[in-house]
């Protein structure tokens, strides 16, 4: 059985932080304005595809019940937290910068709609998902209005359409119409929207939610936008730190390519296993990619260096990587594209080293060290063109459990020195393992 990479111990590997730079918020001009806003004139603006979730960001996680909590404090007045929207010139549409969970909380109840169980939560499409219920809508109409003089006939007709559609809807996104109910003791409250009169739905959705829209001016307005997210998430349950790239660097040829990567490469997939609610195992494709880049091997003294000209953390280069690759308004793209898709090129030819991964294996941090080492070795080395193959299970294991690697596994394992020393310990190592191959370039 696949375990969650986010639950095993990461007590021996050093994450990539969450540190805000502040340079960065105090050099760029932030504004901001609030406005309460009725809830259908959040809906309409859903519907119309105004207000859009990142690509990337965290799927939907609450249960229902959490679900229906938030709609109680809606129906009581009780005030709950903003959702924060910046505008993209790219796009042309407000993006959802803090209140994905609220957001798409308020869309379903007031569609009487909800997902059907925790996996396979696909992001929702507003705009196409209101396209079909409103067809059902429409569908249902005709329906009562042809009700005496229709025959049963064409009532089942109609009948079958409006199933068809919610099987579409099921099938796209795994949500299913359903009941939303308050638990009160041992009884339950129904409070699912489609069962009120119209006198209560139209008083639901004149509720209020209140909407800050942030505007940083500022050519490098993405960086602003990713430390105003830290910000935001600096207490209770925060973000991942990729959560946050992903809120920010969803209009990025890098992370698409990565994106379907991830999803569906079965090495990857098997290495790992089941795929991160936090997107840990997008982040660390993105820091091998990130690493490869900010670095060079000189061949000629067997030295591998880190060239990265500010203050080397993970969470630095990580940034500036993903900068690079974010769409600009006007820009043609094609060399980003390609750039992006050598990059993720170099990830698949390392997967495909592996002849041995039919079984889900148990990811440990310092199994992650070593699977990202190897992969810089590949790289440096000219090795991923070979035709190599290779136990991934002995490998990690002969790597993890060298004498000098121990030493750069055990702690302190994401300093400038640290990582350096380990990736140039593993260089030599499969120098040795491949002396054949890495001759045939020098």
């Amino acid at each position: 059985m696949f375990m969650f990479f986010d639950e095993f111990n990461e007590d021996d590997i050093e994450n990539d932080g969450k540190n805000i730079n502040i340079d960065d918020l105090l050099n760029t001009k932030i504004s901001y304005k609030t406005k309460v806003m009725d809830i259908e004139s959040v809906l309409n603006a859903l519907k119309r595809g105004d207000y859009i979730l990142p690509k990337y960001q965290r799927k939907y996680v609450w249960e229902k019940a959490q679900a229906s909590n938030l709609i109680l404090s809606l129906i009581k007045n009780i005030p709950i937290p903003p959702l924060y929207l910046y505008y993209d010139n790219n796009t042309k549409k407000y993006v959802v910068l803090d209140g994905q969970q609220r957001i798409t909380t308020v869309f379903m109840y007031y569609n009487s709609i909800f997902y059907k169980s925790k996996n396979g939560r696909e992001k929702i499409d507003f705009r196409d998902v209101s396209r079909m219920l409103d067809e059902v809508e429409y569908l249902i109409g005709k329906k009562e209005f042809a009700q005496e003089d229709s025959t049963t006939k064409e009532i089942k007709r109609i009948d079958d359409k409006i199933n068809l559609i919610y099987k579409d809807i099921e099938s796209k996104y795994n949500v299913s119409k359903t009941t939303f109910n308050l638990e009160l003791g041992e009884y339950q409250k129904d409070i699912t929207f489609s069962n009120f009169d119209e006198k209560a739905k139209r008083i639901l959705r004149r509720k209020d939610l209140e909407v800050v829209f942030v505007e940083c001016e500022d050519k490098k307005s993405d960086k602003a936008y990713s430390e105003i997210f830290k910000l935001l998430n600096s207490a209770g349950k925060e973000l991942s730190s990729q959560e946050i790239r992903n809120g920010v660097y969803y209009n990025n040829t890098l992370y698409d390519k990565i994106y379907e990567l991830n999803k569906g490469n079965p090495v990857w997939r098997k290495i790992y296993g089941a795929e991160s609610l936090i997107c840990k195992d997008f982040e660390y494709l993105l820091r091998f990619l990130a690493l490869d880049y900010y670095t060079k091997y000189d061949e000629s003294i067997d030295a591998f260096e880190i060239k990265f000209d500010k203050t080397f953390s993970y969470s630095n280069i990580i940034d500036s990587y993903s900068e690079k690759f974010n769409r600009v308004l006007g820009e043609n793209g094609s060399d980003k594209i390609e750039e992006a898709e050598n990059a993720v090129g170099k990830l698949r030819l390392f997967f495909e080293k592996f002849n041995d991964i039919d079984k889900s294996t148990k990811m440990t941090g310092k199994n992650l060290l070593i699977l990202e080492s190897m992969f810089l070795a590949f790289s440096k080395l000219n090795l991923l063109g070979e035709n190599i193959n290779i136990s991934y299970f002995e490998c990690v294991d002969k790597l993890k459990n060298d004498q000098n690697v121990k030493l750069y596994i055990a702690q302190s394992t994401s300093s400038k020195g640290n990582v350096q020393s380990r990736v140039n310990e593993i260089i030599l190592l499969m120098q040795g393992m491949f002396e054949y191959e890495c001759k045939r370039h020098n």
